[in-house]
C-alpha cells in the first residue's frame, strides 16, 4: 500500500483498537478495473485514471465506514451498504489533496487475485482526503500488530502444551524406586554386632553389681 504516513494519530488508533467504526463523509465518483502485471504497474495505472477523473460530471454522496474488519461504502444516511471490502482484499490506498481525491483498490469477493477495482471519491476539504488515507493506513498497521500478537500467543500456548507433554512422558518413563535388598552377609554382620553389643552391656552390668556388693 502506498502514500500512507508512518505515524497514525493517537485518537484513530485508540478508537480502532476498541473495535469502533470510524465514519467519514465523501462523494463517490466511480470505479474502474485496474490493469497491470504487478503492484507497481497497477498503482501507476490507477494514478493515470484518477487524473482523468478530476473533471467528474456526476457524484453520489456516501459515508465511508472504516474499521479493522475493512471498509464499507454506504449511502449518505448510513442505511444502505453499496459495497463492503474486507481488509485482506484491499491492496492499495492513495490520496491527492490538491484535488480532494481519495481512492482505494480492492479485489472483488470470490474474484481472481489479479482482478481488482479502484474506487474513487472526493471530499469537501483536502485534509479529509488525507485523513481517509491515514485511516486506511492505521487499519492496516493495527491489524498487522494484532495478528502478530495472536501468533505469539498461540506459539506460547503451543510451547506450554509441548512442555507439559514432555514432562508427562518423562514421568512415565521413570521406573519406580524399589527398596534395595539387604545382602545376607551384611545381615549376619549386623546380627553379630548386635550380639557383641549385648554381651558387652551384660559384662558392664555384672561389674557394676560386683562393685556394689563389696562396698
Amino acid at each position: 500500500m502506498e502514500s500512507v504516513p508512518a505515524a497514525p494519530t493517537l485518537d484513530h488508533v485508540t478508537a480502532l483498537q476498541r473495535g469502533e467504526t470510524l465514519v467519514r463523509a465523501a462523494a463517490y465518483i466511480g470505479s474502474f478495473a485496474v490493469e497491470g502485471a504487478d503492484p507497481r504497474h497497477r498503482s501507476e495505472f490507477a494514478h493515470r485514471e484518477l487524473d482523468r477523473m478530476r473533471n467528474y460530471n456526476r457524484s453520489k454522496p456516501v459515508q465511508l465506514w472504516l474499521a479493522l474488519s475493512g471498509i464499507k461504502v454506504c449511502d449518505e444516511f448510513g442505511r444502505t451498504v453499496y459495497m463492503a471490502h474486507a481488509l485482506r482484499r484491499i491492496s492499495y490506498a492513495s490520496c491527492n489533496p490538491d484535488h480532494c481525491q481519495f481512492a482505494f483498490m480492492a479485489r472483488e469477493p470470490k474474484a481472481q487475485v489479479n482482478l481488482q477495482y479502484c474506487h474513487a471519491f472526493v471530499t469537501v476539504h483536502p485534509d479529509l482526503a488525507e485523513e481517509l488515507n491515514n485511516l486506511v493506513g492505521d487499519c492496516f498497521k493495527l491489524a498487522y500488530t494484532l495478528q502478530q500478537q495472536q501468533k505469539q500467543q498461540q506459539q506460547k500456548q503451543q510451547q506450554q502444551i509441548l512442555l507439559q507433554q514432555q514432562k508427562q512422558q518423562y514421568v512415565k518413563k521413570q521406573p519406580l524406586q524399589q527398596p534395595q535388598p539387604i545382602n545376607k552377609q551384611q545381615q549376619v554382620q549386623q546380627q553379630l554386632q548386635m550380639y557383641q553389643q549385648q554381651q558387652q552391656l551384660q559384662k558392664n552390668n555384672s561389674r557394676s553389681n560386683s562393685s556394689n556388693c563389696s562396698s
